[in-house]
């Protein structure tokens, strides 16, 4: 972890239980098939960008389409947990647990995505400067896997998760510069 590396979650001091590490480096030995990749450059400034990314409400706005949330663990502006429901191909739905583990800050958040007992993905949000604006990676590795999420994976289920990643970037620069009101 750098100097600059936050504990667990966005950089409130009541978000999450101190003490907690960075997220394990995801290694090829730890994986479970290829990475589930996209990439956009944002209108958006790093810093903005970081401070909208950084609550987890925020992805379920960017990702309205694919995910219902269930739940939002810590306070308001700076949820760190999260309990939702993601659609998948077919119909079919997968209700996940989702926590920001690590944050570098204005460059980085990972956290780990639990769906079910069995599977697990490491996912990340990486953030470089580019010109005006921001490139943003959203990166899944999927660390461990279950049967059916394994063959729901081999049927389309990469495809469906990186074309639901392409769509929340695409939401992503109108939702940073569109923020909800505060009366929600």
């Amino acid at each position: 972890m750098t100097d600059d590396a936050l504990p667990l979650a966005p950089p409130h001091a009541d978000a999450a239980p101190a003490g907690r590490s960075a997220a394990p480096a995801v290694g090829r030995e730890s994986r479970v098939g290829a990475p589930i990749v996209a990439r956009r450059v944002v209108a958006v400034a790093p810093g903005p960008l970081f401070a909208f990314l950084a609550d987890l409400e925020n992805h379920w706005r960017i990702a309205e389409r694919f995910v219902r949330v269930v739940r939002l663990e810590g306070r308001r502006g700076a949820h760190h947990g999260s309990v939702l429901r993601v659609a998948g191909p077919l119909g079919l739905y997968r209700t996940t647990q989702a926590e920001i583990q690590a944050t570098v800050r204005e460059r980085e958040i990972v956290g780990v995505a639990q769906v079910g007992r069995r599977t697990a993905a490491q996912v990340a949000w990486r953030l470089e400067p580019a010109g005006d604006g921001t490139a943003v990676t959203l990166r899944a590795d999927v660390l461990r896997v279950g049967r059916g999420d394994r063959l729901l994976l081999a049927l389309g289920g990469r495809w469906w998760l990186r074309r639901g990643f392409a769509a929340a970037l695409g939401s992503l620069e109108a939702a940073c510069q569109n923020p909800v009101d505060a009366d929600r």
